[in-house]
């Protein structure tokens, strides 16, 4: 039996995924000077002296990918959720050191916000709605709002802070 004989028991059909796809392959043939079938049959003898694809090997890969996926999916939640957490600390922080200046009674030592003053020297003149903003303070939250105006009243009376038509200046 001839090679002509035996060519229904030699061949092999490769259907690709598209027909760029087979135009890339026969390029790549053409690059190499080869047949379409004599490129193919080169490219799989070299994959099977390297070891050959593991396809449970390639098949693992994608479950522990998939799996590494649903971890930072998870860690992204948490992450999401303890910084709702500190924002919520925060505000809470802000409202703590902001109550001496509420208290008209209040009697000891009061603590200015740093942050307060930092924006105040930085902006030349600057405008309650955008100290506010600055300093992330809420608008709804009127006991945050009335502490930052009291703090700013209190740095008007040491002489540090003044109001103008344009809002509110540093001049310590």
């Amino acid at each position: 039996m001839g090679k002509t004989d035996s060519i229904n028991d030699r061949r092999v059909d490769v259907y690709l995924g598209s027909v760029a796809e087979k135009r890339e392959w026969a390029d790549a043939a053409d690059e190499a000077d080869m047949s379409l079938s004599n490129f193919v049959q080169a490219c799989v003898k070299y994959a099977l002296a390297q070891g050959g694809p593991d396809f449970l090997e390639t098949g693992g890969a994608a479950g522990d990918l998939q799996e590494l996926r649903d971890e930072l999916h998870s860690k992204q939640n948490t992450i999401e959720e303890k910084e709702v957490m500190i924002e919520k600390l925060k505000t809470e922080l802000k409202k703590y050191r902001t109550q001496p200046f509420l208290d008209e009674d209040f009697e000891g030592q009061r603590q200015f916000d740093t942050d307060l003053i930092a924006v105040l020297k930085d902006s030349g003149t600057i405008r309650s709605e955008e100290l506010l903003r600055q300093l992330d303070v809420d608008s709804q939250n009127v006991d945050l709002i009335q502490g930052v105006k009291g703090q700013l009243e209190q740095l008007e009376q040491y002489g540090l802070v003044e109001e103008t038509v344009h809002g509110w200046k540093w001049v310590g």
